[in-house]
């Protein structure tokens, strides 16, 4: 997509060839320029996802309040229906198949 910077569609592209011999190697990548491009420190790094979150939701018309975080608070106090089976459960099935086939 567009909204990728130039540099680092470049190098996925590179790195993604189906080519094996074709693909960047490590040495390419680390020579990249996006590799090597500005980085955000933990706060800078805080704002700008900050930031991009509330532009998704109110370009998807949802309140940036209702984050997925808040909504998965409330629905954590209905924990079956998140969890999956315990595991002897789960292999019951396949216990069961592989003792009639013997």
């Amino acid at each position: 997509p567009k909204f990728f910077d130039k540099d680092f569609r470049e190098l996925f592209i590179a790195m993604t060839k189906f080519a094996l011999d074709e693909r960047a190697t490590l040495e390419e990548v680390k020579k990249s320029a996006w590799y090597n491009g500005p980085t955000l420190n933990n706060d800078e790094l805080k704002e700008t996802m900050r930031q991009l979150f509330e532009e998704s939701s109110i370009i998807n018309g949802n309140s940036p309040k209702s984050s997925p975080t808040n909504s998965m608070k409330s629905s954590a106090t209905n924990k079956a229906c998140c969890q999956p089976p315990p595991l002897q459960e789960s292999l019951k099935p396949i216990k069961e198949n592989t003792l009639q086939s013997n």
